[in-house]
């Protein structure tokens, strides 16, 4: 991804510099799960609701390319999670890439260890954290130190058991098309983003046109084929949109695309940064004997996102995420 698109604003040359944090916490804050929005929540207390003195590390998966393994599907990529993490106000978010297979030493680390002790404060990491080898001379102070609230997180991701139940409950979900199910469940609209590249412009003859997207994380967790209504984030503005994905079977039968159209939007963005934030399904995808017909189905589906929307949309769409629920903003 474009750095100039990832909002995070701080990097491990400004943590060297800084004074230090009162608390950092760690997880992999991958689409915001309860256990990890415990987390914050304990790391505010500690840092007595004062979220500057909050360092957030965001600890993903060891990335080649941009890319994570082929077989690991994911629900935000970090830069996604980062800029979550700073539209619910936590201002000092660091993405680390864990060590990968092969075995790094810390001195290979992205982030020197040491560096992060030193600075940390107190550090409060989530459960997926604990049994990570890397991470085992970091948190010998806190596993001595704080063993009760280890044993509540423990509990907490045991509960919800995030890499099984929920997370799969949500991928499924997400497969299945069932975004608005999906939104709620996490707190926000599921989001794919990408560079807008040309497609066959057939959308603009039928006065349809649409913005293709090519994704920025090939690793993410793809909806189902169809049509759906949804919000278009470009040049910092969400606009109301329909989307549909699939493989275009009235017109050309080879190649999977991600389209949207944007209501009341008509300029040129090719090769801009955007964001589709789903709210809802129109309908699965659909051969057509001719473009009249697609084109009198498109009036349809406009017709039916724009009930959804006006249903659906909230109304803190200034925001890089559109949020569903307070307790996910303000975790």
């Amino acid at each position: 991804m474009d750095s100039k698109q990832l909002a995070v604003p701080f990097t491990e040359e400004q943590l060297a510099e800084s004074k230090g944090f009162r608390v950092t916490v760690f997880s992999g804050f991958d689409g915001l799960l309860d256990h990890q929005l415990l987390l914050l929540s304990h790391a505010r207390e500690i840092a007595g609701q004062d979220t500057s003195g909050i360092l957030v590390v965001i600890c993903y998966e060891d990335f080649s390319g941009g890319q994570v393994e082929s077989d690991r599907q994911i629900l935000l990529s970090p830069e996604e999670r980062a800029q979550l993490l700073t539209a619910m106000g936590y201002q000092y978010i660091l993405p680390w890439a864990l060590p990968g297979s092969r075995q790094q030493s810390p001195a290979e680390w992205p982030v020197s260890p040491k560096l992060l002790k030193k600075k940390g404060g107190r550090l409060v990491p989530g459960a997926d954290m604990w049994s990570n080898a890397g991470f085992r001379d970091l948190l010998t102070k806190t596993m001595e130190n704080d063993r009760r609230f280890r044993a509540l997180t423990d509990q907490s991701f045991s509960d919800t058991d995030p890499e099984n139940k929920v997370y799969k409950k949500l991928t499924g979900l997400i497969e299945a098309g069932e975004l608005t199910e999906a939104a709620h469940e996490m707190g926000f609209a599921y989001p794919l983003s990408g560079y807008v590249v040309e497609g066959n412009k057939i959308g603009r003859t039928l006065g349809y046109p649409t913005a293709n997207l090519r994704l920025a994380d090939h690793s993410k967790v793809l909806p189902a084929q169809g049509a759906y209504a949804g919000m278009v984030r470009v040049r910092g503005t969400w606009h109301y949109s329909m989307i549909n994905i699939g493989i275009r079977p009235t017109i050309d039968a080879e190649n999977v695309t991600i389209e949207a159209h944007l209501f009341d939007f008509r300029e040129e963005i090719y090769g801009e940064f955007a964001t589709i934030a789903f709210l809802g399904r129109i309908r699965d995808e659909m051969r057509f004997s001719s473009l009249a017909d697609l084109k009198h189905q498109l009036d349809k589906d406009r017709h039916q996102a724009a009930n959804i929307l006006q249903y659906l949309a909230p109304e803190n769409a200034d925001k890089e995420f559109i949020f569903m629920q307070e307790r996910i903003r303000w975790s």
